[in-house]
């Protein structure tokens, strides 16, 4: 776990064995864990500067492990202060760019990160496909772009009360968690990108997971999910007039409040010319 900390193995053998003895030299330590010297007194002044050991003023110089709980503070905050850091250097690198390839996801916290980073940058429209594990974790990053006055088109298995959204819990929403034995996140924002995700049932796996800021397969998917939606209430409408009003609101591809439909359309269409 030290490792992954950011220290090597020996930093991480000398943090323990300090942890558990009291104050000794470097050159102690290197006899104790059979280490040369050297690479000792060169881990040592590592583990100081990382907050990790205090060594003692003087000729002695005997090296104390700094308690868990501080140095792990220590490393929160050296660890937030350096990511900061970084996105502000980063982001004057990046340079947007006209890219709409499909690219594959591959872990599970890169699926709902990415899922929040979509959903806190939708305008205007968000459709939402997400099973009963898979939703609880986007759950936050929907109430947000809810109170954020974007129209959420939001499918669940599970009943779920939640003001502001369309919601429908598909007729036979047991049989699918039952058919597929795993958990699966869809969200479509703005017609503009596009997340389809397959998750084993436990979150700890990406069966598999796609992404992409595509305006032809976004729109589409849009078009297809929200036609779905549609489909799964007019089921649920139980009349006639329940089952036109439910048409009555079905928002259809064209429609302009899709922002990826229009810049498709205006980017791929030929130009009407001027009348004379």
């Amino acid at each position: 776990m030290l490792v992954q900390l950011g220290l090597n193995e020996l930093e991480a053998d000398i943090y323990c064995h300090l942890l558990q003895h009291e104050p000794m030299t470097a050159y102690r330590i290197a006899q104790s864990l059979g280490k040369q010297s050297a690479n000792v007194y060169k881990a040592v002044e590592v583990l100081a500067r990382r907050g990790a050991v205090m060594i003692e003023e003087g000729a002695n110089r005997l090296c104390r492990a700094v308690p868990v709980k501080e140095f792990i503070r220590h490393t929160e905050r050296d660890f937030l202060s350096r990511t900061k850091a970084a996105a502000s250097a980063l982001a004057e690198l990046h340079r947007p760019s006209f890219d709409e390839r499909v690219y594959r996801v591959e872990s599970v916290a890169q699926v709902f990160e990415q899922a929040s980073t979509m959903l806190a940058a939708a305008r205007a429209v968000a459709v939402v496909d997400a099973f009963p594990a898979a939703w609880e974790k986007v759950r936050p990053a929907v109430e947000k772009t809810i109170r954020r006055g974007v129209k959420v088109y939001l499918q669940v298995y599970e009943p779920v009360e939640l003001e502001g959204a369309i919601l429908i819990v598909p007729p036979d929403a047991p049989r699918a968690i039952e058919h597929w034995q795993s958990e699966q996140l869809n969200i479509v924002v703005d017609g503009e990108q596009a997340l389809v995700a397959l998750l084993s049932a436990t979150l700890d796996e990406v069966h598999q997971a796609l992404w992409s800021n595509s305006l032809y397969l976004a729109s589409l998917l849009h078009s297809g999910m929200t036609a779905e939606h549609t489909l799964h209430r007019l089921l649920a409408a139980g009349s006639e007039r329940g089952m036109r009003q439910v048409l009555r609101e079905h928002r259809f591809f064209l429609h302009d409040e899709l922002p990826g439909a229009r810049e498709l359309m205006a980017r791929f269409q030929p130009k009407k010319a001027k009348k004379k």
